[in-house]
């Protein structure tokens, strides 16, 4: 996605990109994290790059449009963090939003519709891995 402001106004609005016009911290991200009541948005942040992987594998395709790949992902656990705004780092640090034992801070997990990775693993891969990656065996 890419975090331009279309309309003047000072509300947060995304877009679909191409990796060239992409903000770098929305390349990799698959959801939009959103807290509330202060409704800051953050962008889901993976501890591994899934595509990277599955090229690494010798995968011949992320997903299949058959359906193949339902043994990978029925069990599959998926891994990524909402970073916490800075605005509210303090407040979730010291656990101040929970009042009366009730929490007050809450957060909504927007998922971004991307088309699905039908295609060969490497064609989604980052810049950061440039066009040619070597896999080792």
């Amino acid at each position: 996605p890419n975090n331009d402001v279309m309309d003047g106004s000072s509300e947060e609005r995304y877009r679909l990109s191409s990796h060239e016009d992409a903000d770098e911290d929305g390349m990799a991200t698959r959801f939009i994290c959103r807290f509330k009541p202060s409704m800051e948005t953050t962008l889901s942040v993976y501890n591994v790059d899934y595509d990277y992987n599955t090229f690494r594998k010798g995968y011949k395709s992320t997903f299949t449009e058959e359906g193949f790949d339902n043994h990978m992902i029925w069990s599959s656990q998926l891994f990524f963090q909402c970073p916490v705004p800075v605005s509210l780092q303090e407040t979730v640090r010291l656990g101040t939003s929970v009042k009366n034992d009730y929490a007050t801070l809450f957060l909504d997990l927007i998922p971004i519709r991307t088309p699905p990775n039908y295609g060969a693993p490497a064609s989604f891969l980052q810049p950061k891995y440039g066009k040619k990656t070597t896999i080792h065996r």
